[in-house]
């Protein structure tokens, strides 16, 4: 199998009114009520720093080219082949696209005044002749997250057009713009916001909120709030009543108050970054579901991934004519010709226009609260538009513990391909960086490392995104998102070049990293599944090397809150390499001794990009 080239090919600037157009066509007033649309965009250009690692350009060119690929997008609707979008020749074709907005900027540093946003540099889109004196940092350096992700997309797209690789999700062009509103979910950073006090002046300066997330900033940040509490005189002298009642010996006794000086090392760990072995390692009770204090809205029916039958009648009424399975709630059921259908079964006809979400792939229950940034720059990135999430999948109980395992296969089995060749790490997967599209075949074959596995796809084909974490190596390069930088929302996850810190141990990319990643985010939706077998690989992806389980301790606390949980994946999990868990019993059972005649995907006559001089 010959390695696909990685050339240029001249582009056509898109036409963003009649994109703008087709996406207000589609989209809900409360959204455009922000003044919001994404292809209200000024200085569209194609120009990208990561090409100039590749090719020799010059200012007469630079703007007139793009990566090669088969297809580019013309509108939001349709594309069209690379040669005849040069040619401005009119034949296209239909497609399903989804158009990603890739920040070129931090939109919490933007949001918290961490760039001089009266400094035009801030908005000044590269050139072939940029410097740091002419254009942002960030904004010029090849390994900025959105040039990563873009560039990635495009690797695994070209995997799909060249090697039969149906996991790769097809990519239709990238250009960079000025976003006139750039949307951001501020619905997990309004605790972190609220202590900004440059965030809470220039609202509606430099961006807006929309109206829950105005009303929770203005509620968290009104009187009696952490920003606006009174502060606490005290005068010298004067005795103040704090209303405190005085406990005598019995009432301690009573109440068994503790002695802070009595507190175990074990439970207040104080961990030295640099000797991760020396972590809490002791013998320890086992988390189960049994010691986890489970919240309310943690119920059973929302997180087993069962389809085994529920004590509720109501669920008589959720169940899907199609596969059978119950779903947790008749939201998640799509009535067609009087015939109920679950998320994974919905048919085509169902889904009203294929081009009515160009920008999101989901309608999730996560909570959405959207600043609009202000004259924001981003990276415009055209792909393939998917079905849905693996998340909505495994919420909606759309998926038997057979059609779950088999989903695991074959995104064990993508991350093995990437990994050989593209030595690759996502770095941030989880279920909802993992999509699906239909198909009609009923298996997929794949030879890998001289071993045929013959796997059922129940009608699904799923494919990674969101790759502005990742790390991987192509033509003897190294592309590092600018995440894991001194400046960046990752930073001392790794320690490695081109952010290396000499000054600190080495910590390269761990090729353990995802599975222990994707095992976390698994957790809570297996460990009440009625499968044993599907339940022990989970648990075996969230223990650590030492057979604890890094996610929760035994009482239910989470082990790492927050991005430690990333810090100690990255160093005390190194027995959960992709290729190696395919020789699970769980998944051995998919294994044949020849091909048959379903589709086959030779992994193993796949060629590998990490030195090639594609």
């Amino acid at each position: 199998m010959n390695p696909f080239k990685l050339n240029y090919q001249k582009v056509r600037i898109p036409n963003l009114e009649t994109m703008a157009q087709q996406w207000s066509e589609q989209e809900d007033n409360d959204q455009t009520s922000y003044d919001y649309n994404p292809f209200r965009i000024t200085g569209l250009q194609s120009y990208n720093p990561l090409y100039n690692l590749f090719f020799n350009m010059d200012s007469t060119n630079c703007q007139k080219i793009t990566l090669n690929h088969k297809n580019i997008v013309t509108s939001l609707e349709t594309v069209s082949e690379g040669t005849k979008v040069s040619e401005g020749t009119k034949a296209q074709e239909a497609a399903k696209i989804f158009v990603k907005s890739s920040p070129l900027l931090d939109p919490l540093h933007f949001l918290r005044g961490k760039y001089d946003l009266e400094n035009s540099l801030v908005r000044q889109l590269p050139t072939l002749d940029s410097t740091k004196d002419t254009c942002f940092p960030k904004i010029l350096d090849a390994n900025n997250s959105a040039y990563v992700d873009g560039f990635f997309s495009y690797l695994t797209s070209m995997m799909h057009e060249n090697h039969g690789w149906i996991h790769g999700v097809q990519y239709y062009g990238s250009f960079l713009g000025i976003q006139s509103r750039f949307r951001y979910n501020v619905a997990d950073d309004i605790d972190f916001l609220e202590d900004s006090e440059y965030f809470s002046k220039n609202i509606s300066k430099y961006f807006d909120l929309d109206d829950e997330a105005f009303a929770l900033f203005n509620q968290k940040s009104g009187p009696g709030s952490r920003r606006n509490r009174d502060k606490l005189m005290i005068v010298e002298d004067e005795t103040i009543d704090l209303g405190i009642e005085e406990l005598d010996d019995t009432m301690a006794s009573t109440h068994d108050v503790g002695v802070v000086s009595n507190v175990s090392s074990s439970e207040t760990p104080v961990v030295n970054e640099d000797t991760p072995e020396l972590l809490d390692i002791g013998a320890e009770t086992e988390y189960t579901a049994e010691t986890r204090e489970r919240a309310p809205s943690d119920s059973s029916d929302d997180s087993s991934i069962s389809n085994s039958e529920s004590d509720d009648d109501d669920n008589a009424a959720n169940k899907c004519d199609e596969c059978g399975c119950e779903v947790v709630s008749a939201k998640y059921i799509t009535e067609v010709d009087g015939k109920s259908y679950c998320g994974g079964c919905k048919p085509s006809s169902a889904e009203g226009d294929d081009s009515s979400d160009y920008t999101d792939y989901t309608e999730d229950d996560d909570e959405k609260m959207f600043a609009y940034l202000h004259d924001f720059p981003v990276q415009l990135i055209f792909q393939e538009r998917c079905e849905g999430t693996f998340d909505e999948l495994l919420v909606s109980r759309a998926l038997s513990p057979k059609q779950t395992t088999a989903a695991l296969f074959q995104i064990l089995i993508i991350l093995a391909t990437y990994q050989k060749m593209f030595s690759f790490t996502h770095n941030d997967l989880h279920t909802n960086n993992i999509m699906w599209v239909k198909t009609d075949l009923e298996h997929i074959q794949y030879l890998f490392e001289g071993q045929y596995y013959r796997v059922p796809t129940f009608g699904r084909i799923f494919k990674l995104i969101d790759f502005g974490r990742a790390i991987y190596q192509f033509n003897g390069r190294r592309f590092c998102s600018d995440s894991f930088s001194e400046n960046g929302d990752a930073n001392s996850q790794y320690n490695c070049e081109p952010y290396y810190n000499p000054k600190k141990p080495v910590i390269d990319p761990n090729p353990s990293f995802d599975v222990s990643r994707l095992g976390c985010s698994l957790y809570d939706f297996t460990m009440e599944s009625d499968s044993v077998e599907l339940k022990n690989i989970i648990d075996e992806w969230c223990e650590d090397d030492y057979g604890k389980n890094i996610l929760y301790k035994s009482s239910g606390e989470e082990r790492y809150p927050g991005f430690k949980l990333y810090k100690m994946i990255a160093r005390i999990v190194n027995n959960l390499v992709p290729k190696d868990i395919l020789k699970k019993p769980i998944f051995t059972k998919y294994r044949v001794a020849k091909a048959q005649k379903d589709l086959l995907i030779n992994i193993d006559e796949m060629p590998v990009y990490i030195n090639n001089s594609a």
